[in-house]
């Protein structure tokens, strides 16, 4: 058997080819924010919308959509992104843990469609991230 020449490729070819994946599928339709707004000023959630939310989210909740409780914080901070700083303010000092949970459980909800949507457009799905 001969050597296997090594294959190497482009930043640039993989995205175009990701973007050539993505020219027949539905145009997705934004999500409204997530937005608390018995605060000043109103703190509002964005849905997932990079990369990073989205794949620590895939992998956290996986097909099933639910999490354990001991990823509760790393999943907050991926659903709430930017935001989370404001978020943890409101939520750090309360003795109950179920608060985060319900919080967690919230922002999932809400952002449903929009998380498994792209739980499903990460190559292998949110079951191939889970290993």
């Amino acid at each position: 058997m001969g050597k296997k020449k090594q294959q190497t490729y482009k930043f640039a070819s993989l995205r175009a080819e990701a973007a050539r994946r993505n020219e027949g599928a539905e145009q997705r339709q934004e999500v409204p924010p997530f937005v608390i707004d018995d605060v000043e000023p109103p703190i509002v959630v964005t849905a997932p919308d990079t990369l990073e939310r989205q794949l620590i989210i895939a992998e956290m909740i996986g097909p099933q959509m639910d999490f354990q409780a001991g990823q509760a914080l790393p999943l907050l901070r991926a659903l709430c992104g930017p935001a989370f700083p404001r978020i943890w303010s409101l939520i750090k000092d309360d003795k109950d843990p179920n608060t985060a949970i319900a919080f967690v459980q919230a922002l999932i909800s809400h952002f449903y469609d929009a998380i498994e949507a792209e739980a499903a457009e990460v190559p292998g799905g949110s079951e191939g991230l889970s290993s």
